[in-house]
């Protein structure tokens, strides 16, 4: 996947302060360094309620996990990353994450195998995870929450849908655990004697 540079550097402007922008060569090469200093940045308890999450990438795009990640710290979230869906399985039961962010196509096990996988641990029943794909159509979306899935995402993802949407994904997940299932209410059917 490929970022409109001065679209994506806008965006990063606008959510995360100042970025300086320059050409330099590097053995021979040339390219563009960027540098963000963050004017406001937007605390991880301000904006979810939560003190620390840790947030589980799996995408086999270096250059997505890099990006993602990157945004996620910037705002406070702990980042475990994975080059595909075994790894990534892998890594969510050493870990435990919080939350999961699994790109939809693949090599191997794709994210969807991947999620029925999770799913079908107990450990991960109630673990909120985001599918996300390049293709945003209603088939693709169907198929990411028929196996499982909390959501699903359309790349590239923007600062604003992770600062807006993500902290609801968070705070639904720990309110299931804080709250067990009621158990059902017995009612007598006649005369107690």
């Amino acid at each position: 996947m490929r970022y409109n540079a001065n679209k994506f550097g806008t965006l990063l402007a606008e959510y995360y302060g100042y970025i300086r922008v320059e050409k330099a060569k590097l053995r021979g090469m040339e390219g563009v360094i960027m540098n963000m200093t963050l004017a406001s940045p937007h605390p991880l308890k301000k904006i979810s309620g939560i003190d620390s999450v840790t947030i589980l990438l799996i995408d086999d795009s270096p250059d997505n996990l890099m990006i993602l990640g990157d945004i996620l710290e910037r705002v406070g979230y702990q980042v475990v990353c994975a080059e595909d869906g075994d790894r990534g399985i892998e890594q969510a039961k050493r870990v435990q994450p919080d939350l999961i962010f699994m790109d939809l196509k693949m090599p191997g096990l794709d994210g969807c195998q991947a999620c029925e996988r999770l799913r079908a641990q107990e450990n991960f029943h109630l673990t909120p995870i985001i599918l996300m794909s390049a293709q945003s159509d209603s088939t693709t979306r169907e198929l990411a929450l028929g196996a499982g899935a909390s959501g699903f995402w359309p790349k590239p993802i923007s600062p604003e849908k992770i600062l807006n949407d993500l902290p609801s994904f968070l705070r639904r997940a720990q309110s299931k655990v804080a709250s067990p299932p009621k158990s059902p209410e017995l009612k007598p059917t006649g005369p107690i004697f």
